[in-house]
């Protein structure tokens, strides 16, 4: 299916991303777990495997394209890098994502970009409906995704803080 990138399915794909300066997050469908999905030539595809393929040629078979940057919408070419299963297996394991993995919650966690006190502000700023920055902003602001800024408003993530 990947044969079928043409110039203008490319550029129909490049038109779905919102770029910044980290994580250039797919705009359009995605899976529950947050990961993009592109339709084209009647199927769907992962959208940060499409974005490897542009920008890298084929994926290896039994190959997997894996996020350095942990976040499922991201399509920045710099941030993805190829591995096999259990390499990504593992990369999820120790990131936490793996239902009970055992990583600790929060500052705890090694690769917590937050802080608890962060997280307190951060809700904070939207305790008043309809009031606040956009949550893009805010992120921009603490140099993580628009996602875990939405997730640690909805108390999807770092729950523990209250």
């Amino acid at each position: 299916m990947m044969e079928s990138l043409t110039a203008d399915v490319v550029a129909e794909f490049w038109a779905r991303v919102e770029k910044s300066d980290g994580c250039w997050t797919w705009a359009r469908t995605r899976d529950r777990e947050g990961y993009g999905r592109f339709k084209f030539a009647g199927k769907y595809a992962f959208a940060h495997r499409v974005a490897w393929t542009i920008v890298n040629g084929k994926i290896p078979q039994g190959m997997a394209v894996m996020h350095k940057c942990d976040n499922p919408p991201c399509v920045n070419p710099a941030h993805l890098m190829i591995g096999t299963w259990a390499d990504n297996n593992r990369d999820r394991m120790l990131k936490g994502r793996n239902g009970n993995s055992g990583a600790p919650p929060g500052e705890r966690n090694g690769r917590a970009v937050l802080t608890e006190d962060k997280v307190r502000f951060i809700r904070k700023l939207y305790s008043s409906p309809g009031k606040g920055p956009s949550h893009a902003d805010v992120a921009k602001r603490f140099g993580v995704s628009k996602q875990a800024i939405d997730a640690v408003v909805s108390g999807k993530s770092w729950s523990h803080v209250r």
